[in-house]
């Protein structure tokens, strides 16, 4: 053995052992280690052993990286003991999807002649400092994914929830069946009074991360359909929000309810003659009519004035102003309370699309998170949630590297010619957003093991947050290809049954070059 590559993620490759003078890694089956990764060349590097030292050649697109610092394409550079190899941009994949290396021989020394190569960090780490790292990151790694558990079912997390104020996550349908059989309504964890509970969407973007990483560990199709119908925390999420004085009110009915259950009017011969309010209004009649009691209608109950907002303090914002029973929500980002304004179907036919608009604007269209930028004017801590309009997303549109496939970015790339990318943005705005035609469609068709369902309508001042974005960029450029593929021949070619979620087409070059893969799933296993 010559040297080895060492993996810094266990995820995407195992550790690899070099044998011989000259070792090959890429997509191909012919090379000598082979990561189907649709993102690495077919050929990606070369590592050759001549006169004592070791080399590698990038025959990359995407790129080959030494100790941080791209080699270049067609570029034979010097590599030695203790070097960091690194496979794609570390800026523009996710953590799991990290590609990584440490090269480790015995064969040469920790030196270099030339001012031209690229700079290396001398690590002078052994073999095994290396290797317990390595079993510290993957004990990290492990640790991260018991916080994706719930404690209820000891599986990982779906739908997840969080409970306020102990912020503990568990399945919306755990927890359902857990406040259902339980006399107070006390969190499964620490047994402190849950006041709120809320959806956890970034906890269900952590889970479907880690799934996509471990497709072993999904649930079944049938324990997912009943985890949902017994899910009635997202069925009835307003009812959860202000979850004390809910649950308080709703043993305060029941409570009044069986003290009516238990009063009844008695049988006239134990009617209680002594009542004053019996004989008021008595009418005396002749002996043979029928006696009627007249008793005196009820007062009218007085209207109570309405009691303006604690929280908002009496405050109006975009001319409305909320009264004390208005439910609130808080922003994701600083925690300021504003009403949460949600349209009826009543109201949503009385209203113009400027004040449904008005009334929307203080959630992610996609995820749903709130946020309270649109709604106050300004977010005291703006994070990664930040709010934005479709119509503002538009110097933001990229074709993304390898979309779907490298064959459909080629055909979209040989379509575009001179044209940007923002191109197919406005198009989609002037056709489609603007004449309101355009929907968000997240389902089993569209996505990979997708949380929830989802059919939004896409407006120019529809929000969506930072997260979201790209995802409903991707999508525009989807229905785009889809929307071109009568009138632009490159587009023209069969779908294919399994659509954009195909799994064949990224390692099966000529499948690929086939089929169309820009299109809605429509066989199933």
């Amino acid at each position: 053995m010559l040297a080895q590559l060492i993996t810094l993620n266990n995820l995407t490759s195992e550790s690899l052992n070099i044998s011989k003078s000259l070792f090959k890694l890429g997509r191909d089956p012919t090379n000598d280690k082979q990561l189907t990764n649709n993102k690495i060349s077919f050929l990606h590097l070369q590592i050759e052993f001549e006169e004592s030292q070791f080399t590698i050649l990038d025959n990359s697109i995407n790129g080959t990286f030494l100790n941080g610092k791209r080699i270049g394409k067609g570029n034979k550079v010097i590599i030695q003991n203790g070097d960091t190899i690194h496979i794609l941009p570390l800026d523009r994949v996710q953590p799991e999807e990290i590609i990584g290396f440490q090269f480790l021989t015995d064969k040469i020394k920790d030196s270099r002649s030339h001012s031209d190569e690229i700079q290396s960090i001398n690590h002078n780490k052994s073999k095994d400092e290396i290797v317990s790292k390595l079993n510290t990151h993957n004990q990290q790694f492990e640790e991260l994914a018991d916080e994706l558990i719930c404690t209820i079912c000891n599986d990982y997390l779906f739908e997840a929830v969080t409970t306020n104020p102990c912020n503990h996550h568990f399945c919306g349908a755990c927890l359902s069946t857990w406040l259902e059989k339980q006399l107070h309504n006390d969190c499964p964890n620490c047994r402190v009074s849950i006041k709120s509970i809320m959806i956890a969407r970034m906890m269900n973007n952590l889970v479907e991360k880690w799934l996509k990483c471990n497709p072993s560990q999904n649930k079944t199709a049938t324990l997912m359909a009943k985890m949902k119908e017994e899910n009635l925390i997202y069925k009835n999420p307003n009812y959860y929000l202000n979850f004390q004085e809910e649950y308080a009110k709703k043993n305060q009915n029941q409570f009044d309810q069986q003290n009516e259950s238990d009063e009844f009017l008695s049988n006239d011969d134990d009617f209680d003659d002594n009542n004053p309010q019996l004989y008021q209004n008595q009418l005396v009649l002749p002996n043979n009519a029928v006696q009627f009691q007249l008793f005196n209608p009820p007062p009218p109950q007085q209207i109570q004035p309405v009691q303006p907002c604690k929280s908002c303090n009496g405050q109006v914002w975009k001319q409305y102003q909320c009264t004390d029973i208005q439910i609130h929500i808080g922003c994701s980002s600083c925690g300021r309370l504003m009403p949460k304004r949600l349209l009826s179907k009543y109201l949503s036919f009385n209203l113009s699309a400027e004040q449904e608009n008005e009334q929307l604007q203080m959630m992610c269209c996609i995820c749903k998170v709130y946020d309270c930028k649109f709604y106050y004017g300004d977010c005291n801590k703006p994070n990664l949630n930040k709010l934005m309009l479709v119509k503002d997303i538009r110097d933001m549109v990229q074709i993304p590297q390898n979309f779907i496939n490298n064959v459909e970015y080629q055909r979209i790339i040989n379509h575009l010619k001179d044209n940007q990318a923002p191109f197919i943005f406005d198009f989609m705005m002037e056709h489609y957003i603007n004449k309101g035609d355009f929907y968000f469609e997240q389902n089993k068709r569209t996505f990979n093991y997708p949380l929830q369902d989802l059919n939004v309508k896409i407006t120019p001042d529809t929000p969506v947050c930072w997260q979201c974005h790209r995802k409903l960029i991707n999508f525009i450029i989807f229905k785009y290809v889809q929307s071109q593929k009568y009138d632009e021949p490159i587009f023209s070619y069969p779908d294919c049954f399994y659509g954009i979620n195909c799994r064949t087409q990224h390692w099966n070059q000529f499948h690929a070059g086939k089929y169309n893969h820009i299109c809605e799933q429509t066989k199933f296993h």
